[in-house]
């Protein structure tokens, strides 16, 4: 949709370095790894603790960003990711 929407408009694609390309690939690759294992963890387990784990995705972004572009994260956003990790440790837990 994007790539008709700029050629309509008569609009270059952005030049992304091979460095860049990289990093992008890598921050995606929880997603695309975390799809096939929720299918794979689906047939395995309860729908529900593994839902909840995989909503733990959000956090694993948040600390890659941070680890890879030095995005600043509030102490709020600290507070969340150790809210998230703790809430997903508690379900292996019980």
């Amino acid at each position: 949709m994007i790539l008709a929407r700029q050629a309509i408009n008569g609009q270059k694609l952005a030049k992304i370095k091979p460095k860049e390309l990289g990093r992008i690939a890598l921050v995606c690759s929880p997603t695309l790894i975390g799809t096939g294992g929720f299918v794979l963890a689906s047939k395995m387990g309860s729908i529900g603790i593994i839902t909840a784990i995989g909503a733990s995705g959000i956090a694993f972004s948040a600390l890659l960003s941070w680890a890879l572009y030095q995005e600043k994260l509030k102490p709020i956003h600290w507070i969340a990711i150790c809210i998230i990790t703790v809430g997903v440790v508690a379900l292996k837990l019980c």
